[in-house]
Parts: structure tokens; C-alpha cells; sequence
């Protein structure tokens, strides 16, 4: 979840979009922004952030496949395109 929020931060960022404007944005109040910036994710799940992506105009897709043989388990990342 702290990868997406971060990418969600940059693109406010990128934007240039106040609090305020992000917030209405992504249909939330200010200081939810405010709280996804400063890391406190308490309350963003993972299909909340996914959401805000797309509130962004970014396209978010999920690809599942089969780990790698030398890894121990699989792992998740983000990639940004």
C-alpha cells in the first residue's frame, strides 16, 4: 500500500493539485489527503488506493503468475509504467 500511495502522492504532486483539489478529486475531505501524504494509510485499503489511481486517469492492472523458480515465495511490487 505504501508504494501506491506514494505514486498517488507524486501525481498531486506532478498535478500541482492542492489538498483541497486532490481531495475533491478523489471524492475525499482534505484531511484524508493530508493523511495520505504524511504516510498514515489507516483507513486507505489497497482497492481505495486503486480507486484514486483511476480517479488520476492512470490505468491499474493486476498481473498474477507464477513466482520465480529461485525465490523462496512470491512477492508483490508496483511498477510504474
Amino acid at each position: 500500500r505504501a508504494d501506491i500511495a506514494s505514486r498517488i502522492c507524486d501525481i498531486i504532486a506532478e498535478r500541482k493539485l492542492s489538498q483541497a483539489t486532490a481531495a475533491d478529486l478523489l471524492g475525499v475531505d482534505q484531511p484524508k489527503i493530508s493523511a495520505l501524504v504524511r504516510g498514515r494509510l489507516d483507513g486507505f485499503s489497497s482497492d481505495r488506493l486503486f480507486r484514486f489511481l483511476t480517479a488520476l486517469d492512470r490505468d491499474v492492472e493486476i498481473v498474477i503468475k507464477p513466482k520465480k523458480q529461485e525465490a523462496d515465495r512470491g512477492r508483490v511490487r508496483v511498477v510504474v509504467a
